[in-house]
């Protein structure tokens, strides 16, 4: 019996210990068991000690470890609250229930969204032009918090961002955002509705169309729903302790939550339904965060949790406009109209306030715009709002609090009464009247004109400036110094025209010259006056600079001997601003200038040469006004005079003769100032006589005759002098003058004129004699005496081209006289024999023939016997020889040939004709292309021709291209564009090469062809060549070769590849062009192709070539830079792949080894 009451006592002892320590559970937890097999729980654990034995983030870990569960599964801890949320069965409910550590069981609720006209109902456009210390009320620098499904941050109203840029912070509208509904950190919103997107667009985007309300925050997107779109209230915790957490890193001061607990209404606060939700929006409010959430969407008597929580602004849905009869799925509105509360807002007396809710339109998921109704669009409408005011409070005072942003919206709201439920007036924000009920300053002025420290040549001064205020302006006074203090100033504002930043203009006339300040005074509707921050300076100046040369300077109309002109000023203003100096020459254009921004009294214009010059200086103050000193002339004689003469002996023998001086005085700069000079001679007798005179003729030009005697074969000496008025003097060195026969002057050759053609030639001649002596003439052909006679002589030579020479003599001593060289022609009209046109090509014909003499050459061709066409070579040759290009096929064209020598004697044969061959089927070869025919289009002239070689020459001006066409066949040149950089003289010589040169390295690869191009002038005369050429389609199927590989490569020590494109392709050649630096050896030949992976393979790979672009069409005019170099990109090597295989293979066979290993010692 004892031992059945010990039994007995024991069960009721443990019994008794069940229920002292069975915890606290939620009845909806039960509830939710009753209709499913598990339920999410909140479990608030009693010690804190437990926690922090089991470290931050696993307050589950002992309890869990220790006990044998049903279904558990962990959610998330929260060492913050010594918290976990978990699901759990029956089973797991019971066991935590009674046990002893666990305090508390709470219902985890499931959370659900509570699903462009509306921004203008708020006023929020009348608040944006506002500036409070310049900067406009649309929300800048503040951050909101949106926790929602996520956010489409794609959307071009988020800045296209990708996740990276949310992520590292880079986003322009998004500063992070995290997703607590999938444990990721990625909130990308997938919601089919775009609920989140449509909420954060409300509150930020900047669309021209769909604007938010506050168009210039930021947003932090915290996604707290899954992408299956459940959701549960310990992501509410989560996501409101992320907010609150960074708050002072991304400055966040607004929370708002479109979404409600499911099935969960109070009439009032709800505070003791979700604690921890509770707690952390009260650790938010003590942080001046703004939290604010919508009522509900059921039409319920009471709002929804998170609304009806202490401290939430809880908001409700009222419509934009009149939509007429709208059923909703809880209930119809049969009339509706702007302010009309919606009959599905949940409401009672804990309900904060209304804002437009339906319909609204802003962002979706696919980067379009959606209309989207319900309370949760008016939630982000008051976050915006609060975060304007948070904006404009922090730049009024620096803080701004959450219950004195709820209390002013409240306060200024439109005020609607709810007749429809709980005949309540409930406010609708009013931005507008929310900011004028915050503002206690006076009008912010923006002065305008004039700018601060301006200066002004006008007495009349237009003063603009802007008047800032959320409410109407009163009134605006202009105010200025005189003398102290400040005074009234004439002209006061006129108050009708004063309106929010519309600029505001007062006129004052006759402001005396001075230093003002000027001011605004300003006063709002509210009475609320001021001066702006500080005072702005403009100073009056009507006076212009006054400034002169000072003594310093060098007289007007002086010289000065230096190579010098010293401009030395005074100055006397106040505002200097700059001074200018200006040389003028004679002619009076500027040579010279010079401005200095200090005050700088003189400048020296140096290295100047003899003549005369011109100069003043210019000051300009800092009002715009000027004033010059006068234009000074200066003449600069700093080098001696040149005295220059001449002596010549008069007379009627060869003694008993008269010297005769004529002598040029001028300065070494050409001009004559006042010159004086003499002359000092010594005649055989030893006898010293001078000569000196002042007066000039125009060009400073005098003559002086001493009358000596001089006797011949002797020796007489004298020396010029010169001085000018500047002090300067200068002689020539002394001379010696031998007195001897006079030398007839040159022979002029009288007939036959120079360049001429006769058929009789009449040789004459004239000279004359200073000692009045017979002059007779030596006359010289082709370098050989043909006659001596003091008269013509008739030159009965044959036909041809002469040189002619004739020398003058008086006989005396042998004394002679070279004539000028002449050349004339007799009988000089080329006869034209051999004319033959040869054999014409399709396109192409070359007319060829000889002359006796030699002449040019000229073809004038066409299709009638009227001509029309021609082609000339101005080369004197004997063997004559022109190409006509640019012909029709099978056609018969009509031509003359006329030669003409260097006299213009001309001789034409003609009319003669001539017909081009029919076009025939192209043909395979297996060289390359053949070349083009005819002359340059460029204006290059045919110098000589051979089968393999052909020289063009041509003239360049700088800059000019020209285009040269070979003709040789065989050759698979078609044309070259040079480039010249000089005006120049150029020939270029082709030549078709039959092997490689015998110096050049072998080219490995397949050569269609080597060819040559050489010029007559270096390569920096030419900028750049383009080469055009063609090869065979049949050459490249010869050698497996790809269109794609053919490259043009030039000698030069070795073969360098040239940058190299396809032009076009024809049905037999393919069309190619390359730019080269220079001219020398080419070779066409393919680009190395790397050997194949496996050698026994059958089917060969392809290669990839990396070369130039192809060039459908290249002008003669374009530049050579649009051809880009070539290149080559060998693919990645076989054995590459290889490695990193084997290296891979190790790695994973060293993992498996360790993982064993591993696995091995924990059994142990």
């Amino acid at each position: 019996m004892r031992k059945g009451l010990v039994i007995v006592s024991l069960l009721f002892i443990v019994l008794a210990l069940q229920l002292v320590y069975a915890a606290e559970v939620d009845k909806n937890i039960e509830r939710d068991l009753s209709i499913n097999k598990t339920s999410k729980v909140w479990v608030k654990l009693k010690d804190s000690k437990i926690n922090s034995r089991l470290g931050a983030n696993s307050a589950s870990s002992n309890i869990i470890s220790e006990e044998k569960w049903g279904k558990f599964k962990l959610r998330r801890n929260f060492p913050k609250y010594n918290a976990f949320s978990a699901e759990v069965d029956n089973a797991t409910l019971e066991q935590l229930r009674t046990d002893s550590r666990v305090e508390s069981i709470d219902y985890v609720y499931p959370i659900e969204k509570d699903l462009d006209l509306s921004t203008p109902i708020t006023k929020a456009p009348s608040v944006w032009p506002f500036e409070v210390n310049g900067i406009n009320l649309t929300g800048t620098g503040e951050v909101i918090c949106v926790l929602d499904t996520g956010v489409n941050y794609h959307h071009p109203i988020f800045g296209n961002c990708t996740l990276s840029m949310v992520q590292n912070g880079s986003c322009p509208r998004i500063v992070a955002g995290y997703d607590f509904g999938n444990s990721d950190s990625d909130p990308i919103d997938v919601d089919s509705a775009s609920h989140g997107t449509n909420v954060a667009g409300i509150v930020i985007s900047n669309d021209t169309t769909y604007r938010g309300i506050a168009p210039n925050a930021k947003i932090a997107a915290i996604k707290v729903f899954a992408d299956d779109g459940t959701g549960s209230s310990d992501n509410i915790i989560s996501g409101l302790d992320w907010c609150i957490s960074n708050a002072t890193r991304f400055n966040i001061s607004v929370i708002t939550m479109s979404l409600s607990f499911a099935g969960f209404y109070s009439n009032s606060s709800c505070n003791s339904y979700i604690a921890a939700v509770s707690d952390e929006i009260t650790t938010a409010i003590k942080n001046n965060i703004s939290v604010i959430a919508s009522s509900g969407n059921d039409n319920n008597w009471g709002i929804k949790a998170p609304a009806c929580i202490e401290n939430v602004t809880s908001v409700g849905a009222v419509y934009d406009s009149d939509m007429g009869s709208i059923a909703w799925s809880v209930c119809t509105d049969s009339t509706t109209g702007t302010d009309n509360i919606t009959c599905f807002t949940d409401r009672g007396p804990n309900l904060d306030l209304l804002a437009p809710g339906a319909r609204v339109t802003s962002a979706d998921k696919t980067g379009d715009f959606a209309t989207i109704s319900g309370t949760s669009q008016a939630a982000p409408m008051v976050a915006g709002a609060s975060a304007i005011l948070h904006e404009y409070l922090k730049q009024q005072n620096g803080t701004a609090s959450p219950f004195v942003i709820l209390n002013a919206l409240n306060k200024s709201g439109d005020f609607i009464n709810d007749t429809a439920m709980t005949n309540i007036s409930f406010a609708r924000i009013n931005i507008l009247n929310a900011i004028r009920y915050l503002d206690a300053s006076p009008p912010q002025a923006v002065l305008v004109y004039p700018q601060n420290g301006s200066y002004f040549n006008s007495r009349n001064i237009s003063f603009n400036f802007t008047l800032n205020d959320p409410k109407p302006i009163a009134n605006a006074t202009l105010y200025g110094n005189f003398s102290a203090g400040f005074l009234f100033a004439a002209n006061a504002s006129n108050t009708t025209t004063l309106t929010n930043s519309n600029l505001t203009t007062i006129i004052v006339s006759n402001v005396t010259e001075g230093v003002w300040l000027w001011n605004i005074y300003s006063c709002d509707n509210s009475s609320k006056c001021g001066l702006t921050t500080a005072n702005y300076t403009f100073t009056v100046d009507i006076t212009p600079p006054a400034v002169n040369f000072t003594p310093a300077t060098p007289d007007n109309n002086s010289r000065v001997s230096s190579n010098s002109i010293l401009a030395n000023v005074s100055i006397a203003e106040a505002n200097f601003a700059n001074i200018s100096y200006y040389l003028f020459s004679s002619s009076g254009a500027l040579i010279g200038q010079v401005n200095y921004t200090n005050l700088t009294t003189y400048y020296n214009f140096t290295g100047l040469s003899d003549g005369n010059y011109s100069f003043n200086a210019t000051v300009y103050d800092l009002a715009g006004l000027k004033n010059s000193t006068p234009t000074y002339t200066i003449s600069v004689a700093a080098a001696a005079p040149l005295p220059q003469g001449a002596v010549a002996v008069t007379g009627t023998n060869k003694t008993n003769m008269t010297l005769v001086f004529n002598t040029t005085w001028r300065d070494s700069s050409g001009s004559g100032e006042g010159l004086s000079g003499y002359i000092f001679s010594q005649n055989q007798s030893g006898t010293f006589v001078n000569s000196s005179w002042t007066a000039f003729s125009a060009g400073n030009v005098s003559t002086a005759s001493l009358n000596i005697t001089l006797v011949h074969n002797q020796v007489f000496s004298f020396q010029f002098f010169a001085n000018d008025s500047s002090g300067n003097i200068n002689s020539t060195p002394l001379t010696s003058l031998l007195v001897s026969d006079t030398l007839p002057i040159e022979a002029i050759i009288l007939s036959p004129p120079n360049a001429s053609a006769n058929t009789s030639v009449n040789i004459s001649a004239q000279s004359s004699d200073a000692d009045n002596e017979t002059v007779s003439f030596f006359y010289f052909v082709n370098g050989s005496l043909i006659a001596n006679s003091n008269s013509s002589i008739i030159f009965n030579g044959s036909n041809g081209l002469y040189y002619l020479d004739v020398l003058a003599s008086d006989g005396f001593d042998n004394a002679t006289a070279n004539s000028t060289r002449i050349q004339f022609t007799k009988n000089a009209t080329p006869s034209i024999t051999g004319v033959s046109s040869g054999s014409p090509g399709t396109s192409s014909a070359t007319i060829t023939w000889a002359t006796d003499l030699a002449a040019n050459s000229t073809i004038n061709y066409g299709l009638t016997a009227s001509l029309g066409s021609s082609a000339v070579d101005s080369s004197q040759v004997t063997s004559h020889s022109i190409p006509l290009s640019s012909l029709s096929s099978s056609t018969t064209y009509y031509y003359n040939v006329t030669s003409c020598d260097w006299s213009s004697m001309c001789n034409t044969t003609g009319p003669l004709t001539f017909a081009t061959s029919a076009v025939s089927s192209p043909s395979s070869s297996s060289g390359g292309g053949g070349g083009g025919g005819g002359s340059s289009s460029g204006g290059a002239a045919l110098a000589s021709t051979s089968s393999n070689e052909q020289t063009f020459i041509t003239v360049f001006n700088a800059g000019e291209t020209k285009s040269i066409e070979p003709a040789i066949s065989g050759m698979p040149v078609d044309k070259i564009e040079v480039t010249s950089t000089a005006t120049t003289q150029a020939s270029f010589t082709f030549e078709k090469l039959d092997s490689k040169p015998e110096t050049a390295p072998i080219i490995s690869q397949p050569v269609n062809s080597y060819f040559s191009i050489v010029k007559s002038v270096n390569d920096s005369s030419i900028s750049s060549v383009l080469i055009h050429f063609s090869v065979n389609k049949s050459w490249l199927a010869k050698n497996n070769a790809s269109k794609d590989s053919v490259i043009l490569e030039r000698l030069k020590s070795v073969w360098n590849p040239l940058p190299t494109s396809i032009v076009n392709e024809t049905q037999s050649t393919i069309n190619y062009i390359a730019i080269s630096p220079g001219l020398s050896y080419f070779a066409i030949s393919i680009v190395e192709q790397p050997k194949q992976k496996n050698e026994t393979e059958n089917v060969s790979k392809p290669i990839d070539f990396v070369k130039t672009e192809n060039i459908t069409q290249v002008s003669v005019n374009e530049s050579p830079s649009k051809i880009a170099e070539t290149k080559t990109a060998p693919k990645t090597p076989a054995y590459a792949f290889w490695l990193l295989a084997g290296m891979l293979g190790i790695g994973a066979i060293f993992f498996v080894t360790r993982k064993k290993k591993d696995e091995k010692q924990d059994k142990n």
